[in-house]
């Protein structure tokens, strides 16, 4: 008898649990991780790909037969009446069971050994992989944002193998490795676009960015959690050393300066000696493009800033992490491209069909007749 349930965390009384066996199918970084691993050592490395599962079998097969030969020893022992040295039979077995016991763990050690040396090889693929787990969770988050923005793993890793396939190839490893990267963060990024709604573009483009510079800890958690959550409420900034700061304002940006003080620090100081230029800053159209006043951009980084926007002037704060997405990753992640039905088509095939929602006053026909015309189609085809 079995249950599913789409729940990614259900809870069951310890009477329930006793009962029964739970078994947790979700997808973790980590494995997603190891499969996307294998995905592309096996595109890239066939050979390493082909001899790790030949070393796999084999290894297996060697200590089957060793603990064959401990079962068949035990069980002559066992069985063995009298003196165990009048026991020919026994004697034998023991006999060849030492010769063909000592090849087997010779070989088993060898495979160890090469296996290890094999897995150091796959291990420098791995920054590819790590990017694609990345990409797919932040995919699957979308979810949270509405029940339509659903993908499956499976066409997540056709996308995947589709990048492996078409990204620029080199035959210097590093250069490989980052061809293969940017390629599939910018189409994964134009792909899933072409389903999101114009209002969650942004918020995507953002979560892409942070998510690959968290993983690198270029963003530090401290930095995320400062920029997510902002100030405690039971943080005490002390006397405020600006006037035209209100007193939120003034807890955050204390707060900023405490908790990020190997890149902030001395910087309400400055704000005391530099109270105008400081103000004119704030109050600038665009604050992120915006020089700081003295050297403080070159002492933060970018994400800092963007936190620092989000206190002085709220109101850019969204207008601002596009400029960072466009600083981080480029402009092509700034804005989702026009698409057309070529783009579209590659994806689908009769069991994937093409779903287009329509808002008001909108009207395919158009395009579907003119995409139609180019293949040379037929009405009715």
């Amino acid at each position: 008898f079995y249950l599913t349930t789409k729940m990614p965390n259900p809870h069951y009384l310890p009477e329930v649990c006793i009962k029964v066996t739970i078994i947790n199918f979700t997808v973790t970084i980590k494995g997603l991780e190891d499969q996307l691993l294998g995905d592309v050592v096996r595109k890239e490395r066939p050979d390493l790909e082909e001899a790790k599962d030949r070393l796999v079998v084999s290894i297996s097969n060697d200590k089957k037969q060793l603990k064959d030969l401990e079962d068949k020893i035990l069980k002559l022992l066992k069985e063995s009446e009298g003196n165990i040295l009048d026991d020919e039979v026994l004697i034998n077995t023991l006999n060849n069971s030492k010769l063909t016991s000592g090849m087997i763990s010779g070989r088993v050690k060898e495979a160890e050994e090469t296996e290890k040396n094999i897995n150091e090889t796959r291990e420098t693929y791995r920054p590819a992989a790590t990017r694609g787990s990345i990409l797919y969770f932040v995919v699957a988050d979308l979810a949270l944002i509405g029940p339509m923005y659903q993908y499956s793993l499976t066409f997540f890793m056709k996308l995947f193998n589709t990048c492996i396939d078409n990204s620029d190839k080199s035959d210097d490893l590093e250069q490989r490795l980052t061809n293969l990267m940017d390629y599939t963060t910018l189409f994964m990024f134009n792909n899933v676009c072409r389903g999101l709604f114009e209002e969650h573009k942004m918020l995507f483009s953002f979560l892409v960015c942070t998510s690959i510079l968290r993983a690198t800890e270029t963003i530090e958690p401290r930095e995320w959690n400062a920029f997510l959550r902002g100030c405690p409420l039971t943080f005490e900034p002390g006397e405020k050393v600006v006037d035209w700061l209100s007193d939120a304002q003034w807890k955050n940006i204390k707060y900023l300066e405490t908790d990020l003080s190997s890149s902030l620090e001395g910087f309400t100081e400055a704000m005391k000696s530099s109270s105008d230029a400081f103000k004119s800053w704030a109050e600038s159209e665009f604050p992120f493009e915006s020089k700081l006043p003295g050297d403080w951009d070159e002492k933060i980084s970018p994400f800092v800033k963007l936190a620092m926007v989000k206190v002085f002037k709220e109101e850019k704060a969204v207008a601002s992490a596009q400029e960072y997405v466009g600083v981080e990753l480029g402009k092509s992640f700034t804005e989702a491209p026009p698409w057309t039905l070529d783009d579209v088509f590659p994806d689908t095939n009769s069991r994937t069909p093409i779903i287009f929602i329509l808002s008001t006053g909108a009207d395919p026909t158009a395009m579907l007749q003119r995409f139609a015309t180019k293949k040379g189609w037929t009405p009715g085809e």
